[in-house]
């Protein structure tokens, strides 16, 4: 299982308390903290690198495609080998976790559920996007075109943005 956490990273903030610093938790890092505890302790703790201007960004597994893509196709074939057997009960498939042979833990997140996460870190002036407010990332089109973006990865995704 994933155990560390942000709040031990240590910087000086009179370095860079003139820089808007962009800090951000991609591909489910925040969803494989093992508990709501842990998952809140690592916004707080990038609320706190963030400060006093700055940037944090979020992205997380889309709750509404746990049972039929996350279960059935992404870990059931594509990380199978490596993440081990899937074990999973009613309780867990009810909310959206997932845990393997190997201790993989991960928690797939609605809208609400990262909003709530982000009203316990004491986050405010945040926004949280679905496929259906999400922009396509222009420049990047011979890796994955606009309309790849929001077919195939925008579903998958909720993020979350924050101004601190």
């Amino acid at each position: 299982p994933v155990t560390g956490i942000a709040q031990n990273f240590n910087h000086n903030p009179k370095t860079t308390s003139d820089t808007h610093k962009v800090v951000v938790c991609t591909f489910q890092t925040l969803g494989n903290q093992e508990n709501i505890d842990l998952q809140v302790s690592m916004l707080k703790s990038m609320k706190n690198l963030a400060m006093p201007k700055g940037t944090i960004l979020v992205s997380v597994f889309n709750k509404k495609l746990f049972k039929d893509f996350g279960l059935k196709k992404f870990y059931g074939r594509e990380v199978k080998r490596t993440v081990g057997e899937i074990m999973i009960s009613k309780q867990d498939e009810e909310n959206a976790i997932l845990r393997t042979s190997k201790g993989v833990y991960s928690k797939w997140f609605s809208k609400d559920d990262l909003e709530n996460l982000f009203k316990l870190a004491k986050i405010s002036k945040y926004k949280i996007m679905d496929e259906k407010s999400l922009q396509a990332i222009g420049g990047y089109e011979e890796y994955l075109k606009s309309e790849e973006q929001r077919k195939d990865v925008f579903p998958r995704a909720i993020v979350g943005m924050a101004e601190i």
